[in-house]
C-alpha cells in the first residue's frame, strides 16, 4: 500500500472521508481530539498521508526537543489491517527528507511487531 501527502487546499474535501480512522487511532491511545487534528493539518503544521482508495490515514508533525528534529508520528488508522510497516518506510522517508533526525510515537504494543522495532520507554496512566 501506498500513501500520499494531501496538499493544503485537499484537506477539508478528504477529511469526512479519513475523520473515523484518525478517530478510532486517538480513541484508543491518545489524549488529544479529532478537532485539534484536523486543525493541526489545516495549519500547516501537521501532514495527513493517505492511501489511494482512502482505507488508511497517518497524521505526523515536526517538533524540536533538546536540539533534535523529530517527526512525530499523532495518529494512524486504517478500516482493514493495511501494511504498516510500507506506510511507516514511506513515512520515514519523507520526514528524514525534511530534516528529521529521528521519528517517534506512541500506540498500542503490537506496534513494536508490527514495525519491528522496540520500545524505548513506556507511558503510564494512572
Amino acid at each position: 500500500m501506498n500513501v500520499q501527502l494531501v496538499s493544503g487546499s485537499q484537506i477539508d474535501e478528504v477529511w469526512p472521508s479519513v475523520r473515523g480512522h484518525i478517530q478510532k487511532s486517538l480513541d484508543e491511545c491518545d489524549d488529544l481530539k479529532i478537532g485539534e487534528m484536523y486543525t493541526f493539518c489545516r495549519s500547516g503544521q501537521g501532514f495527513l498521508f493517505v492511501s489511494e482508495i482512502l482505507d488508511a490515514a497517518l497524521i505526523m508533525g515536526f517538533e524540536r526537543r533538546n536540539g533534535i528534529e523529530s517527526a512525530r508520528v499523532y495518529a494512524m488508522g486504517s478500516e482493514a489491517h493495511a501494511d504498516w510497516k510500507t506506510v511507516f518506510e514511506q513515512i520515514r522517508k519523507f520526514a528524514y527528507a525534511n530534516g528529521a533526525e529521528k521519528m517517534v510515537f506512541q500506540g498500542r504494543k503490537g506496534w513494536s511487531k508490527i514495525l519491528g522495532v522496540k520500545p524505548k520507554y513506556y507511558i503510564y496512566e494512572v
